[in-house]
């Protein structure tokens, strides 16, 4: 039995190293980390064939199948060099609701300055099945070039918890250090 182990444990490592083990319910290599903790490995950009007119910046494949207002947005986060964070969010959710008084919250306005924001209605199909979303609102980035960063921030969360997380994104791209995520007493966290 003790031989059989010796062979059986690499081929068990090789066949679980082939499983794709997405964050974020991301369909993909599964690299990176959801909710902002770990590292994230640096996305590999591949060349590409420019889109339309309006999306010469960016690849076909960063741009293809987002909604209109999205790949207007990655554009000019393209063109500034900043991270985009992009909410999914369905006005009848009761959690976006209680998701969008935080967001007016003067210390989360400080804590997103440096992203570009906009919001995505939950009928943007691509995003949905790309990421495998299960619930709004949810909360994606993308970095300069437009390929999406790994984690992804699911359901509602409190001020301090956004503010760390959107924190410990950035510290993630830039390569630095990650703050610790307080826990988050509110009673609809993670809910959406």
């Amino acid at each position: 039995m003790k031989s059989r182990s010796r062979w059986c444990l690499p081929l068990l490592g090789a066949l679980l190293a082939t499983l794709p083990l997405a964050s974020c319910g991301k369909k993909g290599n599964g690299e990176g980390t959801r909710s902002g903790t770990g590292a994230s490995k640096p996305a590999v950009s591949k060349p590409g064939k420019t889109g339309n007119s309006s999306a010469r910046a960016l690849p076909e494949e960063v741009t293809r199948g987002l909604p209109k207002n999205m790949v207007e947005a990655l554009l000019k986060a393209h063109r500034e060099k900043r991270l985009l964070l992009v909410e999914v969010f369905d006005p009848e959710c009761n959690f976006c609701q209680d998701m969008e008084k935080v967001l007016q919250e003067p210390d989360v306005q400080k804590a997103m300055k440096p992203y570009l924001y906009i919001k995505v209605g939950k009928d943007a199909e691509h995003l949905v099945e790309e990421f495998a979303l299960q619930m709004t609102p949810t909360f994606l980035v993308y970095k300069p070039d437009g390929k999406p960063m790994d984690d992804c921030l699911e359901g509602f969360r409190s001020g301090k918890v956004f503010i760390a997380e959107l924190k410990n994104i950035q510290n993630i791209y830039q390569g630095k250090p990650q703050i610790e995520i307080p826990e988050d007493d509110h009673p609809n966290y993670g809910k959406g």
